[in-house]
This record gives C-alpha cells, sequence and structure tokens, in this order.
C-alpha cells in the first residue's frame, strides 16, 4: 500500500496526518510548539522547534507502519511566519510568526509603491506579510538582514530541511511576498521603496506550484523523521488555503473558511477582480486559470483561549462547558458588544491598529455574558467580510466552514444564526493535513490535476441552519457593531501609539 503524508504547521503545534490513496486518514499526531510575545502586537517562534516537533509528531504517527510504503510527503504551514536564516538553514533569530504585526509602519509605507503587481495585494501590503516584515529586519536588526543568506516563508524553511533545496510555494510569493504571477519575476524596486534594500537576493530563485514535486526526502531528513526510503516531497502551501482542497471544493461561487485560532475566507473566480479590503486576486495561486481572493479575522479562536485562558483562568473542563452554552441566553439578549480587533484588522478595514473593546459592561455581567458575546463579535467579523465580498459581485453560494470552530458548538451555530443563512460544515479534523495527501498524490501523478484529485479525495460536508428567530436581534447588534468600529477607530489608534515600541 502507498501512504501519503500531510504536514500542517499551525500557531500551537505541528500536526501530521498518515493517508491512504484515497484520502482516507490512517492515523494522525501532534507536538505542541512554544510561542513567545515579548511586546506589543509581537509573536515569534524557534524555527528549530519546529524542526524537533515534526520529527516526533511523524515517528509518532508511523508507529506499527512499514514506512518504506510511503510515497510521497507535503508540508503546509502559517503563512508570512518570517524566517531569516543562513544558506544551511540555520536560524539567525527567532521566526516573527503570522499574527505579528511590529511592521504596521512599512505596511503603512506599501501604500505609497506604484506598480501593477500591488493589484494584487489589494493595493498595499499587510503588516503581517513577509515584505514588510523584511523591512522591518533591515531598519532595526540591520545586522541580523546583512547576514541573513535567506529570508523566508515558514514552508520554504521545512522544505529545505527536508529536501536540502531552497524554493518557495508559488501560493506563499504570489499572496504573500509581491511576486509578479504574470510575469514570473520579483521587482527589485518594490522591495526597495518598502525599505527592504536586496531582498529579491534573499528569497529562494525557484518557484513551484502546489502539487508540483520540490524533491525528494534527503537521508539525514529521512532518518529524522523515521521514514525508510526518500519519498517525493511536494509543494504546498499556506495552510488555510490548502485546506480549500482537504474540502473538496476548489472552484468559483463557493467561500471557504477555515475558523481557528484565525479566521480565513477564500474565494476563487474566473475574473480578476479588484475588490477593496480584499486580499487578491491572486491569478493561478493555488488552481490554474482561476484567481484567489482572501479576507480574514487576526483574531478568532485566539480571542476564545484568551478569555478562558488568560482572563478568567478557567480550566479545560470549565472552558468546554462555555463552548457548550445554548446561543440564546436564558435571561434573554444580552446588553454587551465586544469588537474582535485583539490584533488588528485584516479585511475589511485593513487597520492593525484596531484593538479589541468590550461595550456595555455592568456588575451583573457573567463570564458567560462576556464569552458569549466574543463568539458573537467573531460572527459578526465573518459577516463583515462577506458583506465586503457581496457588495464586490464576488459569489457566495455556498459558504463552507472548517477549522477548530468544530469544537465549539456555540461559536458554529452563532455563525449560521449571525450570517442568516445555511452553512455547510467539513466535520474533518484537519483538512490542511488532508491537502497535503492530496498535493502529494498529484505530484506522483495518481490524477491529471490537482482539482481532480481534491474532488476525488476530499472530505464530505453536513448544514447547519440558522435558529429560528434570531435574525432581527443579530442585525441589530451588527449594525451596532459596525457604528463602533468607526466610533472608537481613532482612539484605539491613539492607544496603539502610546505603547508601540519600535
Amino acid at each position: 500500500m502507498t501512504y501519503l503524508v500531510g504536514i500542517d504547521l499551525g500557531t500551537e503545534g505541528v500536526r501530521v496526518g498518515l493517508f491512504d490513496e484515497s484520502g482516507q486518514q490512517v492515523g494522525t499526531a501532534s507536538e505542541a510548539i512554544r510561542t513567545s510575545i515579548p511586546g506589543s502586537a509581537r509573536a515569534e517562534q524557534d524555527p528549530d522547534e519546529w524542526w524537533i516537533a515534526l520529527g516526533r509528531a511523524t515517528r509518532a504517527v508511523l508507529a506499527g507502519v512499514d514506512s518504506s510504503g510511503i510515497g510521497g510527503l507535503c508540508v503546509s504551514t502559517t503563512s508570512s511566519t518570517v524566517v531569516a536564516c543562513t544558506r544551511l538553514g540555520i536560524p539567525l533569530r527567532p521566526a516573527i510568526m503570522w499574527m505579528d504585526t511590529r511592521a504596521w509602519r512599512e505596511a503603512e509605507d506599501s501604500k505609497a509603491i506604484e506598480h501593477d503587481v500591488m493589484r494584487f495585494s489589494g493595493g498595499s501590503d499587510a503588516a503581517e506579510w513577509l515584505a514588510p516584515k523584511a523591512a522591518w529586519l533591515c531598519r532595526n536588526e540591520p545586522e541580523e538582514y546583512a547576514k541573513a543568506d535567506y529570508i523566508v516563508e515558514a514552508l520554504d524553511f521545512l522544505n529545505f530541511r527536508l529536501t536540502g533545496e531552497w524554493s518557495s510555494s508559488l501560493m506563499n510569493a504570489t499572496c504573500k511576498a509581491n511576486y509578479d504571477p504574470i510575469h514570473r519575476c520579483y521587482h527589485s524596486h518594490i522591495f526597495s521603496e518598502l525599505g527592504a534594500e536586496g531582498l529579491e537576493g534573499k528569497l529562494p530563485d525557484k518557484i513551484i506550484r502546489v502539487g508540483d514535486p520540490v524533491g525528494t526526502l534527503t537521508p539525514a531528513a529521512a532518518d529524522h523523521l523515521g521514514i525508510n526510503g526518500r519519498p517525493i516531497v511536494a509543494q504546498g502551501g499556506i495552510d488555510a488555503h490548502m485546506a480549500m482542497l482537504g474540502g473538496g471544493h476548489p472552484h468559483p461561487g463557493s467561500v471557504f473558511m477555515i475558523a481557528g485560532t484565525s479566521n480565513v475566507q477564500l474565494a476563487l473566480t474566473e475574473e480578476i477582480l479588484d475588490i477593496d479590503g480584499m486580499w487578491g486576486p491572486y491569478p493561478d495561486a493555488l488552481v490554474p486559470g482561476l484567481s484567489l481572493i482572501e479576507g480574514g479575522q487576526i483574531s478568532a479562536g485566539s480571542i476564545l483561549r484568551w478569555i478562558t485562558r488568560d482572563l478568567l483562568q478557567l480550566p479545560e473542563d470549565e472552558a468546554a462547558k462555555l463552548a457548550a452554552l445554548p446561543t440564546v441566553s436564558p435571561t434573554g439578549p444580552s446588553s454587551l458588544l465586544v469588537l474582535d480587533y485583539w490584533m488588528g484588522n485584516r479585511t475589511p478595514y485593513r487597520d492593525d491598529r484596531l484593538r479589541g473593546s468590550v461595550l456595555g459592561l455592568s456588575l451583573n455581567h457573567s463570564p458567560a455574558d462576556i464569552y458569549r458575546a466574543a463568539v458573537e463579535s467573531i460572527a459578526f467579523g465573518t459577516r463583515n467580510v462577506l458583506d465586503s465580498f457581496e457588495q464586490a459581485g464576488l459569489a457566495t453560494d455556498r459558504v463552507i466552514v472548517s477549522g477548530g470552530i468544530r469544537h465549539n458548538p456555540l461559536w458554529l451555530q452563532t455563525t449560521a444564526d449571525v450570517l442568516g443563512r445555511p452553512i455547510e460544515f467539513c466535520d474533518e479534523s484537519n483538512l490542511t493535513t488532508l491537502a497535503g495527501a492530496i498535493s502529494a498524490a498529484t505530484a506522483l501523478d495518481r490524477y491529471d490535476s490537482l482539482a481532480s484529485a481534491s474532488q476525488s479525495m476530499g472530505a464530505q460536508t453536513r448544514t447547519v441552519t440558522p435558529t429560528p428567530g434570531t435574525a432581527t436581534g443579530h442585525d441589530h447588534k451588527y449594525a451596532l457593531y459596525l457604528q463602533a468600529t468607526t466610533a472608537l477607530s481613532n482612539t484605539l489608534h491613539d492607544l496603539v501609539n502610546l505603547t508601540e515600541v519600535r
């Protein structure tokens, strides 16, 4: 039997899935990874810890399996988690994580750059992206920047450790590093104007499509992972974007949302649409001939975890009780309103200096009230993204949801209630690892295209319908959510300016 391995480097750990060629999961394992928060809106991880965790998780999932039967593997990671390293893959500093927005000034500077390629990022870069972070390093840690032979995505770093070859995913390069997908090149003056002089020389030259081979596993990497043989390593991409393949719906007309630590809303279109507040269009980033549109919420499940773990300091069993609350409080509608901008807003405001707020507190409010209002706020943020899609003329005939939301019944049902429409829920434990298996199967020529592999191997969905009688109340609170965002924006910006440390 031929096995396929899908690897997902997420925010909190590495997950490894073992699949057969039909897409059925044979086993799964994970290893936790530590995150450091060294300052306001900053987050870092140790790249060497990724490698150690990957080895442990892969060995665990292969226990009792004949690893010589592994035909291919594929890595997907959080996007814009940036590593500065030597050409031998030795990190020079901790990785700057995807949710780190220290480079917000550099992102602001990108709005002044005039070049056709900027239309593919909606006219400017986000603070989370590789180029603004590289510019921040160049300005604030010039010695490390100069020493770095490569400044790369976490995906590129892990693929190098696996194959000994430096390359980038066409998806990541196009979506997060200002790669020109039309002329197939980087433009040096974009990086110069941004403040990342010479960055084009620190990025891998080889750009590989999702589902194409990167190389074969080196003997050292095979030994680290506990694999007997040298299987193909297929090109992966951004974890949430790859999950579209696992969901089996990589075609226009559907909005696919991965709801977890953050939320990402993705859609494919045959036209190259310019949509304010969105990321993209990204031609050919996932499926050849289609453009990818991306919306997102930087903070989602991370807010709920912060409330239960850090604010309320609840044990896991008590936190689970909050996640199982009924969508309608027995005491009636809540007067609490939460703004879900703990780490800024990605869509539709593209404002890295918005911050979270809890409005309407009184002494009679309980932890459950605060938690339910936070869940409601995250759903409002999702509705705001999808409204922006529809206002731009992008079809949202179907909404398919997956991710960590599967462990939170309150969040899942509230999302359907706030959107006021049925949503399709994909209950697969990890669509990104499944997508890795799909990519590996494509690299092994088991299917004639990535899309056909996805349709054959992708997971099934079930429908979640809105709770009757909740639409009017949510519509009213959603209007207040939009109103409060406008009213408080300047105050939230001023608070960030008070505490920001370069």
